[in-house]
């Protein structure tokens, strides 16, 4: 098959697929910050495998099991990856806020002693609920639920902030946490790539990152008379 067929192909498969059938509109790709719940981003071929990678790197992967997958000669192919985790990451928060992917079927977001169905609600009538520093406690059992000793700080999945400062430091302060765990990664991939312990450490922290700026930015969209 030539480049030729297969472009066209490729422009045949988002008319009739994606558009036709699953009725979805497609964007240029990065032409828009966020995407809507019926919008999907025009990829290219090369794509779909950087984010695969990805995605494997996020759910605790060995380097080498990604290396035999890529075919990759050495390790050191995959720091080019690296470089793009933290955004890629961003991105599943940005995709779980605006339901565009499900919490419980994403491989990337395995938590297992996660309160998942309280993390990301997708709706809160906060007129029933307890005004709090900074927001409101959704918990309906308080205080025998309740993870956190400090609900301001967005450790607790009952906690809804309505104040845009703190809730733009806690989103600052949960990207720089991941920008600290990625460099952990790539240095157990160059120094210990069978590491793991600590490689499971560090992904299930980056997962957990990843539903923490979720909830932040799902509370950004709170509608005004819901404040």
């Amino acid at each position: 098959m030539g480049r030729h067929v297969l472009g066209y192909l490729h422009d045949k498969f988002y008319k009739v697929v994606i558009e036709e059938i699953y009725g979805l509109t497609v964007i240029d790709k990065e032409s828009k910050e966020v995407l809507g719940k019926r919008e999907i981003e025009r990829i290219n071929y090369g794509d779909t495998r950087h984010l695969a990678f990805l995605d494997l790197i996020v759910s605790g992967f060995n380097p080498y099991t990604i290396a035999q997958l890529g075919g990759h000669r050495q390790l050191s192919t995959q720091n080019f990856y690296y470089a793009g985790i933290t955004t890629f990451c961003t991105s599943k928060a940005y995709s779980l806020a605006y339901g565009i992917i499900e919490l419980d079927n994403t491989n990337a977001l395995a938590m297992t002693n996660w309160r998942k169905n309280e993390l990301l609600k997708n709706t809160a009538d906060l007129s029933s609920c307890r005004r709090i520093s900074n927001g409101y406690c959704t918990s309906k059992n308080f205080p025998y639920e309740c993870g956190s000793a400090d609900c301001a700080h967005g450790e607790c999945p009952y906690h809804i902030s309505d104040n845009a400062a703190d809730i733009s430091e806690q989103k600052k302060r949960i990207q720089e946490d991941m920008e600290r765990k990625v460099e952990i990664l790539k240095s157990i991939m160059y120094k210990e790539p069978n590491d793991s312990i600590t490689r499971s450490e560090v992904t299930n922290g980056l997962q957990e990152d990843i539903v923490k700026l979720a909830r932040l930015v799902k509370c950004e969209t709170l509608p005004k008379e819901e404040k």
